[in-house]
């Protein structure tokens, strides 16, 4: 099971379009249905912290939705989807910019610990708003792609996630990508 899943997030990575190349409204669609036949036929027990009702309704929202969406949206949508299950051992992962920062949570909040040289003054500061958003809410939302059993994960999961351009965007954290 857990080699069949991490084949799903690997191939959904390999397979992810690269920047630029546009798929169609009904390509997603059609990954979108390949994704949830894929949980369904390989997962043990898919419905474990979700009820079949709320994963098909979320599906389905999805799929409707995707024609206005843009890629990162969708992928984040699908990604979503698959943190629903609340299985950290199953998980989708896809290409995606990350900023030149990097953060690190600390007892008293999330600080910069790593950036590229042009950036290096925000070496060691605290994070107080990513986006529009408080910090707190910034990490609500990324929590929601964080596959994960416990918070612990999704504490360190969001250290990655909140660095990550496409995801903030996806989730309207931040006004798009960059």
């Amino acid at each position: 099971m857990i080699l069949r899943t991490m084949f799903l997030a690997a191939a959904l990575l390999i397979l992810a379009p690269a920047r630029g190349l546009a798929i169609t409204a009904a390509q997603w669609q059609s990954d979108l249905q390949y994704l949830v036949a894929h949980l369904k036929s390989t997962h043990s027990n898919l419905f474990f912290h979700v009820s079949a009702q709320d994963f098909n309704t979320a599906v389905n929202d999805l799929n409707q939705r995707i024609p206005q969406l843009n890629d990162g949206q969708i992928t984040v949508g699908m990604m979503k989807l698959v943190a629903m299950l609340g299985d950290a051992h199953t998980a989708m992962y896809s290409r995606f910019a990350f900023l030149p920062i990097r953060f690190r949570w600390f007892g008293d909040g999330l600080f910069v610990n790593a950036a590229v040289p042009e950036y290096s003054r925000a070496l060691g500061a605290k994070v107080i708003e990513i986006g529009n958003l408080p910090v707190d809410q910034a990490y609500d939302a990324v929590g929601t792609v964080v596959s994960h059993e416990n918070e612990q994960w999704v504490r360190e999961m969001s250290q990655i996630y909140l660095g990550n351009s496409d995801v903030l965007a996806g989730l309207g954290v931040t006004p798009g990508p960059g």
